[in-house]
């Protein structure tokens, strides 16, 4: 059995946060956590598998993420959290960035509304009206649970939070020169786990709806499928002409976090000027960045936010009615082939930037174009420990297995076993980052915070 490395039990209501992808998640959790520090809450980032264990093993507290329900068992997260006497603020990290003739068949399938309509949720939170109107409809029983929260996320891709990494961003401008960030999406071809593995998780029937006829569901994944290895294709040979026609700007091409970086490297091996990189979050190069180019793609979204220039690549000739993604659709000046890509890179890098402006449909999806995330869902947090009477706390935060723990240290294996993969998405936590955000917040009035306890996988934020 594992010792407990950390146990706390006190009278400080504490909210548990699941971080998957470190680089894109971890930032807009702790200006969460900051945010509800100013309101006297404390606030657990971490590992998914350690804010896991903890979710498990203590109570009664605030879950706030998604990671609550396994796609392989019925062991799940959720099922210890209820026992526990804890409440659930379920969040979706990929609320609603969907294809448009799918949309609703993934709004019902990512918030896993078939295991949260048979248990008590406290709060459904939504990136936008939309989802709540697809989530009500589906579980009608669920209603009085939603609320539409919009997304810490996109909060800090605004301009009011430029401080957040603005040394970083100072540093890869030294470091690149001037550079254009070409922004991927194609974890459907390009997958680190192999080209199968989309089909194997995708097409898993424990993750659809049961009254989703499968082949339905097949049918919609093989023409999304197909519409991306065109896109692909597209993507690749404009990224090369972007190269040639820009010898004196720097392209770094970034991956999606499920993509591999192999097959990139090896196809712009002969480009001097292209850099395939993943390292640290995408938002700092997007900041840095004099153009933004992408294909559908939540990072166009943030670089809108964010006041880029963007150009999104979204290739013609072919039949596209339904199968673009919505919201990243609208994100930055459309271009249907490769000749008018260069031509808007060429103006935009000029300086002549064009207005931009969102549709009420895009808003309906996406709160956060037009009003703040952050504040809605403190207190909607304050709420919950209100209703809940959830005034105190016993946590219990993992450590090693103590005979086994020592032999993973000593053969300097990861204290939890992983993939490179997982490990890429996961990578050890850094104090003096997390410092920074928090007094950055704190000078930005955002919330307080103080660090309780820090390691490599987890940070304890307490209220000042």
């Amino acid at each position: 059995m594992p010792f407990r490395a950390e146990s706390i039990d006190d009278e400080i209501p504490t909210v548990l946060f699941p971080v998957e992808t470190v680089s894109r998640e971890l930032d807009s959790k702790l200006a969460m956590a900051s945010a509800l520090a100013g309101r006297g809450v404390r606030s657990i980032v971490g590992h998914k598998e350690v804010i896991d264990y903890a979710g498990r093993n203590s109570g009664p507290l605030i879950w706030q993420g998604k990671a609550l329900f396994s796609d392989h068992s019925d062991d799940h997260t959720a099922d210890h959290l209820v026992r526990n006497g804890s409440a659930i603020m379920y969040m979706q990290d990929e609320g609603g960035v969907f294809q448009e003739s799918s949309w609703r068949e993934n709004v019902i399938q990512k918030h896993h509304l078939d295991h949260l309509r048979t248990r008590p949720i406290s709060r459904v939170c939504t990136w936008g009206k939309r989802q709540g109107e697809v989530i009500s409809d589906h579980a009608p029983e669920m209603s009085a649970a939603i609320r539409v929260t919009g997304s810490p996320r996109f909060d800090i891709c605004t301009p009011k939070f430029d401080w957040m990494g603005a040394e970083i961003v100072r540093d890869l401008k030294d470091r690149h020169g001037p550079y254009i960030l070409v922004c991927t999406r194609f974890g459907s071809i390009a997958h680190a786990d192999g080209l199968h593995d989309a089909f194997r998780r995708k097409l898993n029937p424990r993750i659809w709806p049961k009254e989703m006829d499968m082949r339905e569901v097949t049918n919609i994944w093989f023409r999304k499928w197909h519409q991306d290895v065109h896109d692909f294709a597209d993507f690749v040979v404009m990224v090369k002409e972007l190269s040639v026609n820009h010898p004196r700007h720097r392209l770094i091409l970034r991956p999606h976090p499920s993509e591999g970086l192999l097959f990139y490297r090896q196809a712009f091996a002969q480009f001097s000027n292209i850099e395939v990189v993943r390292e640290g979050n995408v938002l700092h190069w997007i900041r840095g960045a004099e153009l933004v180019v992408h294909s559908n793609c939540t990072t166009g979204i943030e670089a809108v936010l964010a006041r880029r220039p963007v150009v999104n690549f979204l290739p013609a000739g072919r039949d596209r009615a339904g199968l673009d993604v919505e919201v990243a659709r609208e994100a930055g000046t459309p271009a249907g082939s490769i000749p008018e890509v260069l031509e808007i890179a060429a103006e935009l890098l000029a300086g002549n930037r064009r207005p931009h402006e969102w549709s009420p449909h895009a808003v309906s999806m996406l709160n956060n174009l037009r009003m703040d995330s952050l504040p809605i869902l403190a207190d909607e947090t304050l709420a919950v420990i209100r209703e809940r009477s959830l005034d105190r706390s016993r946590i219990e935060l993992p450590g090693r297995p103590l005979v086994r723990g020592i032999v993973r240290r000593a053969l300097g294996r990861p204290e939890f076993p992983t993939t490179p993969y997982i490990a890429a998405k996961r990578p050890p936590f850094d104090a003096t980052r997390i410092e920074a955000v928090l007094e950055g917040c704190r000078s930005a009035g955002v919330g307080g915070g103080r660090i309780r306890s820090f390691n490599t996988r987890y940070v304890i934020v307490d209220p000042d």
